[in-house]
């Protein structure tokens, strides 16, 4: 009770809150990044573009540009305030809290704030959630559910489900390069899928021949499932490529194999 009570305060206290869009509702000053409007209120509207401040404050924003409210938000809760370059200094609890939570990287100030960030963002808030409703940590007891075994394979088989990255693009279920993103310890890595199929990441131009490869790269590890850790952006969700190759094969969209 004595939590709920805190929210309760918080929201319900002497200041009235709002949600602020960290993006003003101006298309043209990010037309670099998003090229329609549709786009650009998708973005607008992600959670990671999202604050919630008090009414006063947010309303004297008006259409402010980042980086001139960005100054306003270091004096705001610490979520707001993080995105300030200064918001980890003479800050000990703040520092602390990141190492002991291992959010340190996820927690990166944004100087500038496009669509890369708020993707990092997003993360952000998603590992929070994750944190702060993390049943072991509130006490619950997870029950131990046992997993059936799975059907034998042949040694040195592998699963093969008839669809490539090229047959996502051949069919029309993603555009020829198409921007695709996964998250690793935090951090978001964005890959283009090339119109032969070729996944090149981008922050080291490096080019894989499948997302699994390409997955793992980024991660520093041997191996990953490709399909499962990649995602893009559909109508302001991140959707999983497995999905899409789920939707191929129901289609019938599959390569021989």
């Amino acid at each position: 009770m004595r939590g709920g009570n805190h929210e309760y305060a918080f929201l319900r206290g002497g200041r009235e809150y709002e949600i602020e869009h960290i993006w003003a509702n101006r298309f043209e000053r990010h037309r670099t990044e998003v090229k329609t409007t549709a786009e650009f209120y998708i973005r607008r509207n992600r959670l990671g573009a999202l604050l919630l401040l008090p009414k006063s404050v947010n309303a004297s924003f008006r259409d402010d540009p980042y980086e001139r409210k960005i100054e306003h938000y270091y004096a705001e809760n610490r979520l707001a305030a993080s995105l300030h370059p200064k918001s980890r200094l003479r800050n000990t609890p703040f520092t602390h809290y990141l190492r002991d939570s291992g959010l340190d990287r996820a927690f990166q100030p944004c100087p500038e704030f496009g669509v890369r960030e708020i993707e990092r963002r997003q993360t952000l808030y998603r590992l929070l959630c994750e944190e702060i409703w993390n049943p072991v940590r509130l006490g619950f007891r997870l029950p131990s559910i046992p997993l059936p075994d799975p059907a034998p394979e042949q040694p040195g088989s592998r699963r093969h489900y008839g669809v490539e990255v090229v047959d996502l693009i051949k069919y029309g279920l993603i555009a020829p390069n198409a921007k695709i993103f996964r998250t690793v310890k935090g951090e978001m890595h964005f890959a283009t899928v090339e119109e032969g199929g070729t996944i090149r990441v981008v922050a080291t131009g490096q080019a894989y021949h499948s997302l699994s490869a390409a997955g793992a790269a980024v991660a520093g590890t041997r191996a990953c499932a490709g399909w499962d850790v990649w995602r893009i952006e559909r109508d302001g969700a991140a959707l999983p490529l497995k999905r899409l190759r789920e939707e191929a094969i129901s289609r019938g969209l599959t390569s021989k194999v």
